[in-house]
Formats: structure tokens, C-alpha cells, sequence
């Protein structure tokens, strides 16, 4: 039992994040091609401040549930803590995982909180990171580096395909994306931040 509450997040039940990671560069000597989501639950903060903190569990949980449930057999599923989590997929082109994460976001609709100044904001979205192994990385380290990249800029907002700006948050977005749709920022992030493979 000991071992198990070591392997597995006591809330959801979904394998803990400290656990997969340690063992991720294992994963990838054993597979042809994996894809690695981050998940990032939007305002997640705002919506525990406003609702509790036994509400906010509740909601945990049942984004747990669709995540898993959403992201298919040959996936490993996992919490990193608070309100991010990831997922494994095996055996997955960058166009698989790009399929996924699209449907996980769009599966998740906003739910609305009126801030403490009456402005109405989306909470409880899902923004997602991804990178792909070997096309992104061909290590753990780096592997899960990219996703958190591509995961900050997902939040962080960039441009539409058709040139427009749009503000982060509720946007799947690979790190393949960001390095050619942001090619000065991603030489900053490759220079000082991102080792490569």
C-alpha cells in the first residue's frame, strides 16, 4: 500500500508527476515516438478563491476524469500538482497528439466568475503544451522542457495563422509552432532557457 500511495496522486488517483517523470527517459528507450502533453487548468486560482477549496477538489477530480478518459488507451496519464497535469502518448505522431489535445480543450467549457470588480472573466479552460519525441527532443530533460515552453506560450498568447493577436489561455500550442511562429523569442528561449536535444 506504501508503494502505491507513492505511485499514485491521492486525490485523483492518476499516477503522480514526480513518479513519471523520474522514469520518462526509461518510457522513451521503449517506444518509437511519444508525444508529451502539459495540461494547465485557466484561472484555476480565481475559481478556488471564489468557490472554495472543496469545490475546486471536486473540479480537479472530474477534469481528471475527462482528461483520462479523452486522451485514449495508449496514453499514461498524470498530475504534476495544483492544477497542471500531463499525459504520455504512446506510439503518437505530432498530428495524433496535436488531435488529442485539441479534443481534451474543446471538451472543457468556460465557466464563468465575476471578479471582485464586477468584470466577468472564463474560468477552468485548458490551455496545452506539447512536444514530440524525436521531433522535439530526443531526451526526458528536453522533452518535457519543450512542453513546458510550448505551455507558457499557450497562456501567454501569440498570433492566429491569419496574423491577428489573440490573449493566452484555452489554446493547444506545440513547441514546433512557437519556434516558427515566434522565431526571436524562441532564439532567447534556445539561447538561455532550451539546450536542445
Amino acid at each position: 500500500m506504501a508503494m502505491q500511495n507513492e505511485e499514485r496522486d491521492p486525490m485523483t488517483g492518476l499516477w503522480k508527476g514526480k513518479w513519471v517523470v523520474e522514469r520518462l527517459e526509461n518510457i522513451l528507450g521503449h517506444n518509437g515516438q511519444i508525444a508529451l502533453l502539459l495540461i494547465d487548468i485557466d484561472r484555476f486560482k480565481a475559481f478556488n478563491d471564489q468557490q472554495g477549496h472543496e469545490r475546486g477538489d471536486e473540479k480537479i477530480v472530474e477534469i481528471a476524469r475527462e482528461i483520462e478518459s479523452l486522451s485514449g488507451k495508449s496514453s499514461l496519464v498524470f498530475r504534476l500538482g495544483g492544477d497542471e497535469f500531463g499525459v504520455i502518448l504512446y506510439e503518437a505522431s505530432l498530428q495524433k497528439a496535436r488531435e488529442i489535445a485539441e479534443t481534451i480543450r474543446a471538451h472543457r467549457k468556460p465557466e464563468s466568475l465575476t471578479t471582485h470588480d464586477e468584470k466577468e472573466i472564463a474560468a477552468l479552460t485548458l490551455s496545452i503544451g506539447i512536444a514530440h519525441c524525436p521531433d522535439h527532443a530526443q531526451n526526458a530533460q528536453n522533452l518535457v522542457q519543450a512542453a513546458d515552453l510550448a505551455l507558457l506560450k499557450a497562456k501567454d498568447g501569440g498570433r492566429l495563422p491569419d496574423g491577428t493577436n489573440y490573449i493566452g489561455r484555452n489554446h493547444v500550442m506545440a513547441i514546433g509552432d512557437f519556434w516558427d511562429e515566434f522565431p526571436d523569442q524562441s532564439a532567447r528561449f534556445l539561447r538561455h532557457e532550451f539546450t536542445g536535444n
